[in-house]
C-alpha cells in the first residue's frame, strides 16, 4: 500500500529558524488549498509558516520576475550570506523602491499593536545631524531615490520637523512622503496649511483604520473617533487637494530601525518568504556569522540595471566588522 503525504511538494529554499535566526533547509508545499514554508531547526524544532492562500496565483506570480535593478552602490559587502549581509550588501536584488527614515522613536500614542512599542517617553529624537547622514547615504546608494517615507515613532512630534522636511527637499528625492496617524494635521491647522507649502512631490502616508470607537481602542489604545472624522473631512475640503492624502491601515508607524530599505530580494517579490534566500544563494558557507540580532538594517539602493561589478564601492563597513558604536543608523 502506498504511503502518501498529505501536502505536495513544490521546492526548497533556504530559511531561518523563527526563534534562533539562524540558516535551515525549507521546503515550500502545497497543502489542500494553502502554500506553506516548513522547516526544522535543530534546538527549537519543526515550523511551518503559511506564504499564501492560493496555489495557482502563487505559481503564477514567478512568470512576471524582471531583470534586477542594481543600486548605484551597496552599503556592505558579502560575506556571511543572506540575510547576514543585509544593508544592502552586492548580492541584493533589488535596488530601494521605498525608503524609511525614522526620524524618531517617540509617539503621540501608545498603540497596544506596536510591535516597536514607541509612546511618548520612549527612546529619543534623531538630530538633524543623524537624520541628514541617513538621507545622504540613501542619495549615494540611489542617485535620485524613488520614494522616501518619513517615518518613526511619529515623525510629526519631532520639535524641528519643518527643518527635516527642509532638508529632505533639499536632496534630489523624487518623491516625498510623511508616515503619519494624522492626530497633529486633526488639531493644528497652522501645521496642516504649512504641509500643503510642500508639494508638489509630497504625500501624507495616513494612519485610517476606522469610525468604532471600540475599534480604535483596540488597536490605538484611545478612540480617535473625533480625529478621524477631521481627515475625512479635510481630505474633501479646502486645506489640501485630495491627492495629497494617502489612506493607510497600517498597524504601526514605527520599525526597530531609523532608516530601512522596503524593497525585497527578486525571491521574495515572486512569493518566498521574507525569510527565504533565491534559489542561488550559496549555502555552503562554513563561517559562523554573528547573532542577526546585533544587526541594524540600514538604507540603501538605486535603480541602474548595471550589474554588480567584481569590487563594487562600499558605503559602509559590513556589520560583521563594525562595533556597535560605529553603526551609521540604528
Amino acid at each position: 500500500m502506498e504511503n502518501k503525504r498529505d501536502y505536495i511538494y513544490y521546492d526548497h529554499t533556504i530559511s531561518l529558524c523563527n526563534e534562533c535566526h539562524r540558516q535551515i533547509s525549507a521546503k515550500i508545499i502545497f497543502e489542500q488549498d494553502d502554500v506553506y514554508l516548513t522547516k526544522n531547526c535543530k534546538e527549537h524544532g519543526f515550523q511551518k509558516v503559511l506564504l499564501a492562500v492560493d496555489i495557482e496565483y502563487y505559481k503564477q506570480i514567478r512568470n512576471y520576475n524582471k531583470a534586477s535593478e542594481y543600486p548605484v552602490r551597496p552599503h556592505t559587502r558579502t560575506e556571511y550570506g543572506c540575510p547576514f549581509d543585509c544593508g544592502i550588501c552586492p548580492d541584493h536584488e533589488q535596488h530601494s523602491c521605498l525608503t524609511l527614515i525614522e526620524v524618531t522613536d517617540r509617539c503621540n500614542l501608545t498603540c497596544p499593536t506596536c510591535y516597536a512599542s514607541s509612546s511618548p517617553t520612549h527612546g529619543r529624537h534623531r538630530s538633524l545631524e543623524e537624520i541628514e547622514f541617513m538621507l545622504d547615504a540613501i542619495v549615494a546608494s540611489e542617485g535620485e531615490p524613488d520614494v522616501v517615507q518619513l517615518s518613526g515613532g511619529e515623525p510629526t512630534v519631532h520639535p524641528e520637523f519643518f527643518e527635516i522636511l527642509d532638508i529632505a527637499r533639499r536632496k534630489p528625492i523624487k518623491h516625498l512622503m510623511v508616515n503619519t496617524n494624522g492626530i497633529r494635521i486633526a488639531n493644528d491647522i497652522t501645521f496642516t496649511e504649512r504641509l500643503a507649502g510642500y508639494m508638489p512631490d509630497f504625500e501624507i502616508y495616513l494612519q485610517f483604520d476606522s469610525f468604532k470607537p471600540e475599534a480604535l481602542r483596540l488597536l490605538r489604545g484611545r478612540d480617535l473617533t473625533d480625529v478621524r472624522k477631521k481627515h475625512s473631512n479635510t481630505s474633501t475640503g479646502s486645506i489640501f487637494p485630495p491627492r495629497l492624502w494617502s489612506p493607510s491601515s497600517r498597524a504601526s508607524t514605527t520599525t526597530r530601525s531609523a532608516a530601512s530599505s522596503n524593497s525585497p530580494c527578486n525571491s521574495h517579490a515572486s512569493g518566498e518568504s521574507p525569510f527565504s534566500l533565491p534559489r542561488s544563494a550559496d549555502a555552503s558557507r562554513t563561517s559562523t556569522p554573528p547573532p542577526v540580532n546585533s544587526r541594524p538594517r540600514k538604507s540603501g539602493e538605486r535603480s541602474s540595471n548595471k550589474p554588480p561589478s567584481s569590487n563594487p564601492t562600499i558605503l559602509f563597513p559590513s556589520p560583521a566588522t563594525r562595533m556597535p558604536s560605529q553603526w551609521p543608523m540604528r
